[in-house]
C-alpha cells in the first residue's frame, strides 16, 4: 500500500475521516487548507480536488473527495480495525466483534 495523503481543513466534517486513518493506523501525509485563505480554491488543490472542498484522499487507486466514500474506504482498507461492518450491518448490530 503507497502512503497516502489528505487533505483537511480545521472546523470541517474532514475531521471524522481523519480520526478514521488514526484508528486505523494508517500512514499517511496531512496537508492542512486554509479555508479563510481560500487555498480549497487554488488551482494546484482543483487539480487534487474539483470540487474545491474537502476532505480529500489521494491514493493509490485515485482520489476521494466524500466523506462516506472516504470512511467506507478507510474502513474497507483496514478491516482489523473494525470501524464498520464489512458484511451485514443488521447481523453487526446483534452480534458486534468481541473487544
Amino acid at each position: 500500500m503507497s502512503r497516502w495523503t489528505f487533505y483537511s481543513a480545521p472546523g470541517t466534517c474532514a475531521l471524522a475521516t481523519h480520526i478514521a486513518l488514526h484508528e486505523a493506523g494508517a500512514e499517511f501525509d496531512l496537508v492542512k487548507l486554509d479555508m479563510g485563505a481560500a487555498q480549497q480554491q487554488s488551482p494546484e488543490y482543483l487539480r487534487v480536488n474539483p470540487k474545491g472542498r474537502v476532505p480529500a484522499l489521494a491514493t493509490e487507486h485515485g482520489v476521494l473527495t466524500e466523506t462516506p466514500a472516504l470512511l467506507a474506504f478507510v474502513a474497507q482498507s483496514f478491516p482489523a480495525a473494525q470501524l464498520a461492518p464489512l458484511d451485514d450491518a443488521i447481523r453487526y448490530l446483534h452480534n458486534p466483534p468481541a473487544d
